[in-house]
């Protein structure tokens, strides 16, 4: 979840219970899973509505990232860099 580990989690929740406390723990917890919760049904609804158009987008943006980050491993630089003569 968010690439975040059972460590980092850990780590946010015993900094969230001694900032917050035990009352205004349990509401932050109930506000973050309606909000988690909104987030979810807008993103299913988006992909669901806009899924098809956004599929063949999404593995060009993917696989011109991947690019990117070959040359870049490679001491290329970027695409715009390389054109550039830089």
């Amino acid at each position: 979840m968010f690439g975040i580990g059972i460590a980092e989690m850990t780590l946010i929740v015993v900094i969230a219970f001694v900032a917050l406390g035990p009352e205004q723990m349990v509401q932050a917890a109930h506000l973050f899973g309606k909000w988690a919760q909104k987030l979810r049904r807008i993103r299913s609804e988006v992909e669901s509505e806009w899924g098809g158009q956004l599929t063949p987008i999404t593995k060009e943006v993917q696989q011109a990232w991947n690019q990117s980050d070959r040359h870049w491993e490679m001491g290329e630089g970027t695409p715009e860099t390389r054109e550039k003569g830089e």
